[in-house]
């Protein structure tokens, strides 16, 4: 399995640069992204990023081999996409 296929970067940096200078959001690191996501109000993405990345760390640790870690890992990658996409949509 390679990890790389569940990355969701960049996709809450351009959600965030939708409602701040896009140029200096685009040199956050996650940690500077998710309190940005926080201080506009979008809590529920900046959770479930939060929560992504934690479970990314987890599944490294396992050597990407826990078949449930994986499969939460998937889950937070896809709730990270279909919450920008739908914050996207209402902008």
């Amino acid at each position: 399995m390679v990890f790389r296929k569940y990355v969701v970067s960049p996709t809450p940096v351009r959600v965030l640069s939708q409602f701040t200078d896009s140029k200096k959001t685009w040199k956050l690191n996650r940690t500077g992204t998710i309190k940005g996501l926080e201080s506009e109000g979008l809590n529920e993405l900046a959770l479930v990023y939060r929560s992504y990345y934690h479970k990314g760390w987890d599944a490294f640790e396992s050597g990407f081999t826990d078949n449930r870690v994986m499969r939460e890992l998937i889950g937070l990658a896809y709730d990270v996409l279909w919450r920008s996409y739908e914050i996207a949509k209402a902008i």
